[in-house]
């Protein structure tokens, strides 16, 4: 039988099965125009209140309250306080204010109770890590399955919000972003942009740029998160990657900076000394979100570096008269390094400063102690003043410089070097060259007098 004599035969019917629905729908949008001023004192009620914040504290596992509820429109609604902590899973407090929603009931036919947006004024979470356990559900009644059986959020946005966390047993967080979320199947995409990130001390602050991440029940994705320094407000730091949020909390995250300051990446003893603006990427790994369990590997080039009144290099100047010594400018300066909490090493540091000094060779940070070894190179006439040097200690010649290995130990705080106790020990052995340094030692002090002066 064809097509067109079906329809003939069967048109009544069809049409008839057709209409269903729409009568249906119609009817429910009728019933739902009367009823509605009717619920208002009851969405404004108690009862409501109290069965809301149970259903929310279900859903999100932990113990929150609504203030006050009003009615604003057919579906809309809104309260001014939302307070929650005692969080078990991902979230472990939360507040937010000024906030305003709306309902969509023919999210009901999808078996969903579904809010096309939900709007805050400001916002607060804290997250945490936490051992994932599997939900003691009470059995359902029979008719559950013609009721929704979740909540659907098509939009939620938050003007300013603070997301808050520990690292490394101390707080950091996003503060004062701005947040979009939008729903990836049943589960989160979440963007924000910016505000200001705070890692606790771990690293400096960052202006946040954009962050692009989705989270799953088994893992967060980090599309994009861009980074600005904030002391100075130069460069861009981009990272990407992904950490498992159940039980393989594994973390896999890649960083790449451009023109990024090196000064507040340094320690303190040599934040002051040292300029420059590094390029590179690092690689961090590990077995859950923790420092304590993260190990990696990176690279960073420095274009327009300086090392400014370094100690070592300091007293080479005063005991040569060679001021220029006191300023080098780098010409290179690359860098490799790697770590496995708690040891950290500098696998190769390649630096020069023109024709006047080069630095070579491997540093280890192992729980603040120092050890290490560097070839240091200088031009021959900044150890003019103590010639015995050139034959005892800088015993090797190369690229128009003079060289020595330097022993490196001490802490990060108080870092020793083997240099100074052998040059001392030389002074010891040739009068003429201690004398000499002793009166350009006060020929300098006279002359920093007079200019104070």
């Amino acid at each position: 039988m064809s097509f067109q004599k079906f329809f003939s035969k069967h048109r009544r019917k069809i049409f008839i099965v057709l209409a269903i629905p729409i009568i249906l729908t119609g009817l429910v949008a009728l019933a739902l125009v009367i009823v509605s001023p009717r619920l208002t004192p009851y969405l404004e009620g108690e009862a409501f209140r109290e069965e809301l914040n149970k259903q929310t504290s279900k859903g999100l596992h932990f113990t929150g309250e609504y203030g006050p509820i009003k009615r604003t429109g057919f579906g809309t609604a809104e309260t001014e306080t939302f307070t929650a902590d005692n969080g078990v899973k991902a979230m472990k407090s939360l507040e937010a204010s000024g906030i305003s929603a709306k309902f969509n009931p023919w999210g009901v036919f999808l078996r969903r109770w579904q809010l096309d947006y939900v709007h805050l004024t400001k916002g607060r979470v804290e997250v945490q890590t936490y051992e994932p356990k599997p939900d003691n559900k009470p059995p359902k009644p029979w008719y559950a399955i013609f009721l929704p059986d979740r909540v659907y959020l098509k939009e939620v946005t938050c003007e300013t919000a603070d997301v808050t966390w520990k690292m490394g047993g101390k707080p950091g967080g996003i503060f004062d972003t701005k947040v979009r979320i939008l729903p990836y199947g049943r589960d989160f995409e979440y963007f924000a942009q910016g505000g200001t990130m705070r890692t606790g001390g771990v690293t400096p602050d960052f202006k946040l740029r954009d962050l692009h991440m989705v989270i799953t029940k088994k893992a967060l994705t980090l599309h994009a998160l861009e980074l600005i320094p904030t002391d100075p407000e130069k460069g861009l730091i981009q990272i990407s990657g992904e950490m498992g949020m159940r039980e393989d909390k594994q973390v896999d995250m890649t960083l790449k900076f451009e023109d990024v300051p090196v000064a507040p990446w340094m320690p303190r003893v040599i934040a002051s000394n040292v300029r420059g603006l590094g390029t590179g990427d690092v690689h961090w790994k590990g077995t859950d979100q923790t420092i304590e369990d993260s190990s990696g590997d990176g690279r960073v080039s420095v274009s327009g570096g300086k090392l400014i009144e370094l100690p070592l290099l300091e007293f080479m100047a005063a005991a040569a008269a060679k001021k220029s010594l006191k300023t080098v400018t780098l010409t290179k300066c690359d860098v490799t390094f790697r770590w496995k909490y708690p040891q950290f090493e500098i696998t190769s540091l390649d630096l020069t400063g023109g024709e006047k000094v080069a630095m070579r060779g491997a540093i280890s940070l192992n729980s603040g102690a120092l050890s290490g070894e560097i070839d240091l190179g200088l031009a021959p006439e900044y150890l003019e003043w103590l010639p015995k040097a050139q034959e005892r200690i800088f015993t090797r010649q190369g690229e128009g410089m003079i060289w020595t290995k330097v022993r490196i130990s001490g802490t990060l705080a108080n870092p020793v070097n083997d240099l100074t106790p052998r040059l001392e020990e030389e002074l010891k052995k040739d009068p003429a060259a201690a004398a000499g340094l002793l009166l350009r030692g006060a020929g300098e002090w006279i002359e920093q007098k007079i200019k104070g002066n």
